[in-house]
């Protein structure tokens, strides 16, 4: 995070990287997106780290991918992080 990189991006493809980790990641074909939301996740999904890390978000599409992500990780916990709320 700290490379001056885009943060947000960065955020981004940790979050679905780390589902694809565990398993819980639906694949971005399944997702009912934007067609930029949409070809940002293929990215994340198969380019390495680096060419992932150097896109740059615009809101809309930043937003879409954050609360596609948020969604998925809240669906397969047992109970709401506490943490979530302090970073919104």
């Amino acid at each position: 995070m700290d490379t001056k990189k885009e943060s947000s991006a960065v955020a981004r493809l940790f979050e679905v990287r780390f589902l694809i980790a565990l398993g819980l990641w639906p694949g971005s074909e399944s997702l009912k997106l934007t067609k930029g939301a949409l070809s940002t996740l293929s990215c994340f999904e198969n380019s390495t780290r680096d060419i992932s890390s150097k896109i740059k978000l615009i809101g809309e599409v930043e937003a879409e991918i954050k609360n596609i992500t948020a969604k998925i990780i809240e669906d397969n916990l047992d109970r709401p992080l506490k943490t979530a709320r302090i970073f919104q």
